[in-house]
């Protein structure tokens, strides 16, 4: 957590979250993490992990904006 949470809230503002909304993003990708950490597979390529991770914040992102439309 201490070494992604910065990480997330950069790619968070480039999403224009609110700063309050962007803390529970944030524990949601990391609960998302931790749970499907087991599932994760390397492909050996620089950056994969930071990658995989930026997928999950993608997909909570999108859920927050559906979510804020109604």
């Amino acid at each position: 957590v201490g070494i992604y949470s910065s990480l997330l809230t950069a790619w968070l503002r480039r999403f224009e979250v609110d700063a309050a909304d962007a803390d529970d993003l944030i524990q949601d990708v990391m609960l998302t993490v931790s749970r499907e950490l087991p599932k994760f597979e390397h492909s050996g390529q620089v950056g994969s992990f930071r990658s995989w991770i930026r997928t999950i914040l993608v997909n909570r992102v999108r859920d927050y904006w559906r979510s804020r439309k109604y």
